[in-house]
């Protein structure tokens, strides 16, 4: 008989824990679901403390920001260097040209790269 009220005593306590562990997965959850990270999603999701696992909530945001930033950052470089070799064959293929007889694609190309993002002239098309 004290077998089985031990048994069942166990059994609620590991159904306490299983619970406990969801909820915290929950919490850990919400953390790295919110947009910004404040002391009311803090809150919310019911760790009112700063411990590691919202320090590695924070770190992990911190690195993904990085990391979009460099993307971003290689992508106007190549972007950039585009630009600088459709520059650099438009400037081969026309130095021996008259001017009367360049064609639209190579003068875009020439003006392509001298523009600049705070220019407000429209390109022709």
């Amino acid at each position: 008989m004290a077998d089985i009220i031990q048994n069942i005593d166990r059994e609620k306590v590991r159904a306490q824990i299983r619970q406990n562990q969801e909820r915290g997965r929950k919490a850990l959850e919400s953390l790295k679901e919110c947009k910004k990270l404040s002391a009311g999603a803090v809150f919310k999701s019911g760790r009112a403390w700063l411990g590691r696992d919202v320090l590695e909530a924070q770190l992990e945001r911190t690195m993904k920001k990085k990391r979009k930033e460099k993307e971003i950052v290689r992508k106007r470089a190549g972007e950039k260097e585009k630009k600088k070799q459709a520059y650099l064959k438009a400037s081969s293929e026309i130095a021996e040209l008259e001017e009367s007889k360049w064609s639209v694609s190579q003068l875009k190309a020439l003006v392509n790269h001298k523009r600049r993002k705070t220019d407000s002239w429209q390109q022709p098309k």
